[in-house]
């Protein structure tokens, strides 16, 4: 049995075997190929399309009030822009504590490092 496609087969089909050499035979042919070519494009959309709801289920799962009723990319954007400003606002927190301990020196000298990296890797981040 063969692996070809039927529409690809049907335009063989149509083109090689008939005996009869025309116009309408060759757009025949013709336009099952250009079929399977748009099955195929759909296909591909069909299988990325199947791919992000299964990694983006968890956002179904984890719906806020708020989220009701949103696109899941919405909600994920909106997620992400959330947790970018809160990352910038504790940096700056922590900024300001490693500044601060300047002065005060209340820190050790372990969570001051700590902080440092912290900050460096955030940093290094953006």
């Amino acid at each position: 049995m063969s692996t070809q496609p039927e529409a690809l087969r049907l335009a063989d089909l149509l083109h090689d075997e008939c005996g009869v050499d025309g116009y309408v035979l060759d757009e025949s042919a013709a336009e099952l190929r250009r079929l399977h070519e748009v099955n195929e494009r759909l296909r591909r959309f069909e299988l990325a399309n199947n791919l992000w709801h299964e990694k983006t289920d968890w956002v179904q799962e984890t719906v806020r009030p708020l989220e009701l009723g949103r696109h899941r990319a919405d909600v994920l954007k909106q997620r992400i822009e959330r947790l970018q400003e809160q990352r910038d606002e504790l940096l700056a927190a922590l900024k300001l504590a490693v500044r601060q301990n300047d002065h005060d020196m209340l820190m050790t000298q372990d969570e001051l490092r700590i902080c440092r990296a912290a900050i460096k890797k955030a940093e290094g981040a953006k």
